[in-house]
This record gives structure tokens, C-alpha cells and sequence, in this order.
């Protein structure tokens, strides 16, 4: 048998006891697979075919070995594989971030969005209300006393503010209680 093998680099060793062109369905037998993905892999230039739909074995196993060696590697798989671990990378974030939103650890972008002008609304209706409050008071004081006023009242309205509790709430808009937040799925 040592006659039957023309010594090269490594990988590139080719029988000569192999039939020159075979047929799809022949060489998809020898390579474990269809057909169809004998196919897929001649279009994505994978392995080569020679005229006539007849694959050559002498140059397709080879070149089959080197892309299982790459795919293997993480060196590429082809348009399809890529493709395919793409899909699988995106399934996979979209499945986290679904158990992750179940968990409560994330909140929907529409509910904070909601959540955070209802709180800017707030904030914006004390802040507006300041001046109407504060005023009548301070018409007739020197203006270093106005401006210490309507600091501390900046201040009085700002931790006012820091001490709002933000409750979460269901779609029917009743608070959830706590437990049942760090509980739900």
C-alpha cells in the first residue's frame, strides 16, 4: 500500500487508487452526508467539483478535512455555519434577556421609559410650583435674604424629591408589592 500514496505536506497526501470523477451521491456517501450538503459546500467553494456534477475524491477529502479542521478551530465554517452560529449567538441573548426580564432584572424599555416621565414629570410640577410658593414671602426682603431662601427652598424641593418611593405597578395600574416582585417569575 505504501506505493499507493504520494507523500506530501501534511494533509495534502493523495490516493491514487481513487476514481477520478464520482458521482454527488457517491462522494456524499464517502463524506457521511447528503447530497444536498455535498452541494452546499461545492457552492460555497468549499470543496472543488470538477465538470459535470463529478466530484474528484482526491481533492475533496482533503479540502472537507481542512474545513472541519478550521470549523473545528473557529477559524470559519463557511457562509452557512457562520450563519448558523449567528443565529444561535442571537437565540441565545434573546433567551436571557427573556428569563433575565421573568426574573425582574430587567425592565421592558416602554415601562421605563413611562416610569422615568412620570418621575420627570413630577419633579418638573414642584419645580414650576416653587416660585408661587416661595414669592409672596420674599417681595419684601433684601435681595442676599431671596437668594438664600429660594436656595433652601431649591433644597427643600430637591430632598423632597430623593425621598419619592417609585412603586412598580401592574398593567392595570395597582401597585405590586414588594415580595411579589422579588418572587414573581
Amino acid at each position: 500500500m505504501s506505493g499507493d500514496v504520494e507523500h506530501g505536506q501534511a494533509g495534502d497526501s493523495l490516493r491514487t487508487d481513487l476514481p477520478l470523477g464520482v458521482s454527488a451521491e457517491a462522494m456524499a456517501a464517502m463524506l457521511a452526508m447528503t447530497p444536498r450538503n455535498l452541494q452546499l459546500l461545492a457552492a460555497e467553494g468549499v470543496i472543488p467539483r470538477a465538470a459535470r456534477g463529478l466530484y474528484v475524491p482526491a481533492e475533496v477529502v482533503p479540502a472537507y478535512i481542512r474545513q472541519l479542521r478550521e470549523t473545528a478551530a473557529g477559524r470559519g465554517g463557511g457562509e452557512a455555519t457562520d450563519a448558523k452560529v449567528e443565529l444561535m449567538r442571537l437565540q441565545a441573548g434573546r433567551l436571557k434577556r427573556q428569563a433575565a426580564l421573568e426574573r425582574g432584572e430587567l425592565v421592558p424599555r416602554g415601562d421605563m421609559l413611562a416610569g422615568l416621565q412620570a418621575i420627570m414629570g413630577h419633579c418638573r410640577a414642584r419645580l414650576l410650583a416653587l416660585p408661587s410658593g416661595v414669592a409672596p414671602r420674599l417681595e419684601h426682603l433684601p435681595a442676599p435674604e431671596v437668594k438664600r431662601r429660594l436656595t433652601q427652598a431649591i433644597h427643600d424641593v430637591c430632598r423632597e424629591l430623593s425621598q419619592t418611593q417609585v412603586i412598580a405597578v401592574d398593567e392595570d395600574g395597582n401597585p405590586i408589592p414588594e415580595e411579589e416582585k422579588e418572587s414573581s417569575p
